[in-house]
């Protein structure tokens, strides 16, 4: 949602790190998939008691943890895991707490005093090719896109790697970690416009409530009481994308409605 804000309020790069911004960009973006699809060669289920004979969950003719299963689940670990999970994303954050200073400055310069988003400087390297990470974030926030990774991550283990599990121990893990994120969002406030911090803690609170309601329907045989909880969550999340879509218009609309009054005013000056 607040990239889609970044992107529509008209953010150029400059040609020459243009490559390497759309490169990290993207990388963030997969990175999340790319770990859900390399998770699905560590799901194993058993074909006997004893559980003498462990098979790939959707490739029922391979073995778990044998022959080619293991070198190539130990390779994927290296690469999506350790190569791409631990050391790239870290050589990011480390560069940009490297850089806290002149990405706080930054931070004052590209939004003004009512929380409008400015004219981005394009005179660092910093801003040219990481700002997509910091550029919705306060001063104490630049690293919380990493934090919302990690979350992406974590669930995605939970879905994933838990398959096994009862569904009332998956959701319990999922509440667990929504309640913790709850906890660091109303903590830190990462976000430099208040409203994102709200909408935020909203998409959080709608996923917490969605989780026990679906607790609900699975401990529940009556069907009009299910189909009563799905509509309720059906209702929560549209209710929560309507507000996103509102928010989304009106801030273009201040935004470019800002742009055209300073473009007046300096055109006053000039002339």
């Amino acid at each position: 949602f607040r990239h889609s804000i970044l992107y529509l309020l008209g953010r150029k790069i400059k040609d020459r790190s243009k490559r390497l911004a759309q490169f990290i960009v993207i990388s963030f973006y997969l990175f999340p998939t790319v770990i859900k699809h390399t998770l699905q060669l560590y799901v194993c289920r058993n074909l006997k008691d004893d559980q003498s004979l462990l098979v790939m969950n959707f490739e029922p003719d391979l073995e778990c943890w044998r022959g080619a299963h293991l070198v190539f689940g130990m390779l994927a670990f290296a690469l999506s895991f350790f190569g791409w999970g631990v050391v790239f994303h870290g050589f990011l954050l480390r560069n940009l707490t490297k850089k806290k200073e002149i990405i706080h400055a930054l931070v004052d310069y590209v939004w003004d005093d009512e929380n409008n988003y400015a004219k981005p400087r394009e005179d660092t390297k910093t801003e040219e090719m990481m700002s997509f990470i910091w550029i919705s974030y306060n001063k104490n926030g630049y690293f919380w896109e990493f934090i919302i990774i990690a979350r992406k991550v974590i669930m995605i283990l939970i879905s994933v790697a838990t398959v096994n599990l009862s569904y009332k121990w998956r959701t319990f893990l999922v509440l667990l970690t929504i309640i913790a994120m709850i906890r660091m969002q109303i903590r830190w406030e990462p976000y430099a416009i208040k409203a994102f911090n709200r909408l935020e803690i909203a998409s959080l609170l709608i996923i917490y409530v969605s989780a026990n309601l679906g607790l609900l329907m699975d401990a529940i045989s009556d069907d009009y009481v299910k189909s009563a909880f799905s509509t309720v969550i059906v209702i929560l999340n549209s209710i929560y994308g309507a507000i996103c879509i509102c928010y989304l218009l009106i801030s273009l609309y201040r935004t470019r409605k800002s742009g055209n009054a300073k473009d007046a005013t300096e055109a006053k000056k000039h002339n």
